[in-house]
């Protein structure tokens, strides 16, 4: 599929785990600065290969995002050898080819999945961290740019942050045609969302609290639904399914990747089960304590008020008719 565009924490062990250790801040110390100067060399993409496609197929789909991401650098995690001619390629279009093999235990979908759950930390690694954010999502996924930068303007990339609003959020008891992105995702607010505005609608699914950075159990505390388990566990595959929507993409800080376990985070890859890689990178940064962050809104996110989603609008009218934010929302779908 062809989307629009395209989701942290203290020392926390969830399911017995502990991946990381941060120290969270206070909302009230992180709201001082509302803007950060962000450019089109502060990104970077990362292209994870599916292997339900050939390679010429695969390489066909890269080549032809070279149209929309001109100033930023790409990084393709591929699963066969990269060679002298692709390499110096990838030079020339300012493109980094990674080998990342196959695996084929059966936990999940596709062979690839695990080095699309991958793909983030490889391009970190590869780029030595040289970026301040990461666009994540499928082969096939559209980004416009100059949305991306005005929203990441009034985000901090120090702070560990999974940015999207496109979820699959579903319980296994859901009727069929209810479990692909059901409104209310439990998500985080950004650090520094301006609550004095905050409007909630009647009924709402699920109240976001301000995460710094985004916690799996600030993210239990607010869930009034009792969906998630009560030991704050990830929710298992299909009872329910909670992951960031890769086809929709998510953009990741720097200072996520830079705080994570890279031997730590593959093992959990390898060794976890999904419905595809997006899902084990979810099931794994919720291990590790880091959970999806919605955009910043002058009013409300998306798990609020689904008609403001700026990541994959999907089949609902995105555009929203508001002088504040319909330059934004235009620029991305």
């Amino acid at each position: 599929m062809v989307p629009g565009l395209v989701p942290a924490a203290i020392c926390f062990a969830v399911a017995g785990k502990l991946l990381v250790d941060l120290k969270a801040a206070s909302a009230e110390e992180l709201q001082e600065q509302d803007s950060w100067s962000i450019g089109l060399g502060d990104l970077v993409v990362a292209f994870p290969a599916t292997s339900e496609k050939t390679n010429s197929e695969h390489l066909a789909l890269v080549r032809a995002t070279r149209s929309w991401r001109k100033g930023i650098r790409a990084f393709v995690a591929v699963n066969f050898v990269v060679d002298d001619m692709l390499v110096a390629e990838g030079q020339h279009h300012n493109e980094l080819y990674t080998y990342f093999p196959d695996q084929y235990e059966g936990r999940s979908q596709y062979p690839g999945d695990s080095r699309a759950a991958l793909a983030p930390l490889l391009a970190h690694k590869a780029l030595a961290g040289q970026y301040k954010w990461l666009l994540y999502g499928d082969d096939d996924t559209l980004w416009f740019l100059s949305g991306v930068v005005e929203l990441l303007q009034k985000l901090d990339p120090a702070m560990p942050y999974i940015i999207t609003d496109s979820a699959y959020w579903h319980h296994w008891s859901a009727p069929s045609h209810e479990r692909f992105e059901l409104d209310g995702p439990p998500q985080c607010l950004p650090c520094n969302f301006n609550t004095s505005n905050w409007e909630e609608l009647p009924g709402a699914q699920f109240t976001p609290p301000i995460g710094c950075p985004c916690q799996p159990q600030l993210l239990c505390a607010a869930d009034q639904r009792h969906i998630i388990d009560p030991a704050c566990e990830f929710p298992r595959h299909n009872d329910p399914v909670y992951s960031i929507d890769g086809g929709a993409g998510a953009i990741i800080s720097h200072s996520l990747l830079e705080k994570l376990d890279s031997e730590k985070m593959t093992g959990c890859v390898l060794a976890e089960s999904g419905t595809a890689g997006d899902h084990l990178f979810s099931n794994c940064m919720w291990q590790a304590g880091f959970a999806m962050t919605a955009p910043l809104f002058d009013r409300m996110p998306a798990s609020v008020h689904p008609q403001q989603r700026l990541f994959n609008p999907g089949v609902f009218n995105r555009l929203v008719h508001d002088g504040s934010r319909t330059d934004i929302i235009t620029h991305l779908l």
